[in-house]
Order: C-alpha cells, then structure tokens, then sequence
C-alpha cells in the first residue's frame, strides 16, 4: 500500500483503510516492530459482529500475546488467512499482505477517536 495519508490511524497502533463503509484493518509497522516477530495471528470467524473495543484477535510474538481491539462496530467480512501460514507479514508487510482483517462498520465514525499519519508521526515521537 502506497498511499499511507488517505489511513486512519488508532493510539494503539492500528490502521483503517476506509472503502465506503467498510474498513481493512492492520497493524501499523511501528505497532509490528514493538510487538517483534510474529509467530501466531488468531483471526476472528467472518460474519462476527464487533462493538468498539471488542476483543478481534490476538497477535503472538515472540515477546507477548496482544489482544486486536475493533476501533470500530460492525461485522467482520474478510480475513486474511495467509497470516496462518506466514504470520510474519504484519512484521514484513504490514500496510501490505500483512493485513488482518476487512469490518463491514454499523456506525461509521463513532465515538472512536481516528487520527492522520501526521498525528500518528507526532504521537509516537511523545
């Protein structure tokens, strides 16, 4: 992906292409270089229904297990099941084939607190 100014960014290191009302969702490479090597990516069920901060997921590393919390409500559409076989693309390519999973969102822009990449640039240098 080339284009990271048309993202959306979380605190937590996530990342939302937006296409409509749906939304891919991935780590950003800040957020898979504090995690460390991937080992494991454990994928939600398509068609799970998520509210904000609902438990998605988990990401292994090699240093900890992190749960994916949905910055957003909705339904889950796609996963990205090349992650079981190379879990390692959130390190290698994480705006990329490194993408964990596309929400179909309820309610657009809730509550949620969404940044730019410039605010997400400035957040990390704290």
């Amino acid at each position: 992906m080339s284009n990271k100014e048309n993202l959306l960014f979380t605190a937590d290191h996530l990342w939302l292409k937006p296409l409509g009302n749906e939304y891919t969702l991935g780590v950003t490479e800040e957020g898979a270089d504090e995690l460390g090597m991937v080992v494991f990516v454990e994928l939600p069920q398509i068609g799970t229904e998520l509210k904000v901060n609902d438990n998605a997921g988990s990401l292994e590393s090699v240093k900890t297990v992190t749960p994916i919390l949905s910055p957003i409500s909705g339904t889950i559409i796609a996963v990205n099941n090349a992650l079981e076989d190379d879990p390692q693309f959130v390190n290698k390519a994480s705006y990329g084939l490194g993408w964990i999973m596309k929400i179909k969102a309820s309610e657009p822009f809730e509550s949620r607190e969404f940044i730019s990449r410039d605010e997400y640039k400035s957040l990390l240098k704290g």
